[in-house]
């Protein structure tokens, strides 16, 4: 939102930003957004441990999508 690529809003769920990164032009950075909401709705919602493993995973795609930005 800093960078005016996607306006937030606070009501809006991950895979709605996902579809709207997805019909711009911002599909790689949506593919990658999408793999890391993937990992944190299993663990948030699914109510499942995160290991040291998926965390590095995670973060690793976290900041990937920074770099895309």
């Amino acid at each position: 939102d800093r960078k005016d690529i996607i306006v937030f809003d606070g009501t809006k769920t991950n895979m709605e930003y996902i579809k709207i990164m997805k019909n711009d032009s911002m599909k790689k950075i949506s593919e990658v957004f999408e793999l890391f909401c993937s990992i944190y709705d299993r663990k948030w919602y699914g109510l499942e441990n995160c290991s040291e493993e998926e965390y590095r995973e995670a973060f690793e795609l976290f900041k990937d999508c920074l770099r895309k930005i």
